[in-house]
């Protein structure tokens, strides 16, 4: 843990001045001003559509005792409200879980999302999403 907040800590100090929002760490990037950007996969539809995406690489950790960072986004139902609203939250993830409305709702950030349910891939949403073709 020590190693991993020494990294980010020396990280932190080496990057661009000012905001890091993403159009700011896109922009960095795009013109080279930043060679590398560690940033969510939300750049990469604008990184695809104003360059090449053959140019986009991906760091795997390699050491020993490597750590990778991931996110769990579900729908969940909580418990302690009324019948007619649990039965509203339980109509609405029904309405989530459709393979259609799984690939809406994971193409906003295409590539970075990726769905539990094998039949989004079959999907057009999926299937014509310029991000997924590029990153194959």
């Amino acid at each position: 843990m020590m190693q991993a907040l020494t990294y980010y800590r020396d990280l932190a100090a080496n990057t661009m001045p000012g905001s890091n929002d993403i159009m700011e760490v896109k922009d960095a990037f795009m013109n080279g001003t930043a060679p590398m950007a560690i940033y969510s996969t939300y750049i990469l539809p604008a990184v695809i559509k104003e360059g090449d995406p053959k140019n986009v690489g991906f760091v795997v950790p390699t050491e020993k005792n490597s750590a990778v960072y991931g996110m769990l986004t579900s729908l969940t139902i909580t418990a302690g409200q009324k019948t007619e609203e649990t039965e509203a939250a339980e109509k609405f993830v029904t309405f989530m879980e459709q393979a259609d409305n799984i690939a809406d709702w994971v193409m906003m950030s295409p590539g970075a999302a990726l769905p539990v349910n094998k039949a989004v891939v079959t999907t057009a949403t999926w299937k014509d999403n310029d991000v997924i073709k590029a990153l194959g």
